[in-house]
């Protein structure tokens, strides 16, 4: 090696080194010119363009991912919701099904309003809670039962006697 080549070498390592640009590993810095030589054609402005796209490049992929971060967080909470909603709708399922069983025994609306006005002013006159009144008339219809079916076979029979 001519001195005028360690020269340059030296140079070339004093004036890498201001950029930090480490050269101990010759190699690798070889191969970064290479590509350089092989992509852009040592096209300062395309070396340049490639650098600035891959920094807004850098920059987008950030604020996506910000983006992706929040959108996870609104799926989570929409599938909360989703499952509340589901719970709900299987609840009003439930209750139209049987509001349907009710309907099929002719129990409507209006059947079932003046049944709870019933019981209301069954509570009001004895002076007791609605509930408890609700209780006592469930009580006294299934304890009096056998009794008013039994009273009714007896009604049928006077009635066909009569008849006959």
């Amino acid at each position: 090696m001519t001195t005028s080549e360690v020269k340059w070498y030296s140079n070339l390592k004093v004036e890498l080194r201001k950029y930090s640009i480490d050269v101990d590993d010759i190699s690798k810095f070889a191969k970064v010119i290479d590509n350089i030589r092989s992509e852009y054609n040592y096209d300062a402005g395309k070396v340049i363009k490639e650098f600035s796209d891959l920094e807004l490049l850098r920059t987008n992929h950030a604020s996506l991912q910000m983006s992706v971060n929040s959108l996870q967080g609104n799926i989570g909470k929409l599938e909360q919701e989703q499952s509340i909603y589901q719970a709900l709708v299987n609840m009003h399922r439930q209750t139209m099904s049987k509001y349907k069983d009710l309907e099929a025994m002719r129990l409507g609306l209006k059947e079932l309003s003046f049944l709870w006005d019933t019981l209301n002013e069954i509570a009001f006159a004895n002076e007791i809670p609605v509930e408890k009144a609700v209780k006592k008339f469930l009580t006294d219809g299934e304890e009096q039962y056998d009794k008013k079916i039994g009273f009714n076979l007896k009604l049928r029979d006077c009635e066909l006697r009569s008849i006959a």
